[in-house]
């Protein structure tokens, strides 16, 4: 008695797979089948590559989150205003790019 094949089982496939060559071809299947076959090798391809992406964008937001909390205020260059009535300080950055754009 012969083994039960599943319809989804190749029909014609007495040699092993090639290394490289493409793990699912649609021309192996039944033509009842193929755009089961196909349909399933998409859904399987995007649902792995939203994976992917998604647990990027969560390294990414988690590693944005662990940046603003490990900095210290200290750490920034703290630029100091004048505190006369005559204006900025002239060695301000904000004071001589005023001046070199008037």
């Amino acid at each position: 008695m012969p083994p039960h094949h599943s319809p989804l089982t190749p029909t014609n496939s007495p040699q092993p797979p090639v290394p490289g060559q493409r793990p699912t071809q649609p021309d192996r299947y039944p033509a009842t089948y193929r755009g089961l076959v196909i349909s399933a090798v998409h859904v399987g391809y995007v649902h792995a590559l939203n994976t992917v992406l998604l647990i990027g964008a969560l390294v990414a937001a988690v590693a944005t989150i662990v940046t603003f909390l490990t900095i210290r205020t200290q750490d920034f260059h703290h630029v100091r205003q004048a505190t006369g009535a005559a204006g900025p300080d002239e060695t301000t950055p904000a004071a001589s790019d005023a001046q070199a754009y008037s």
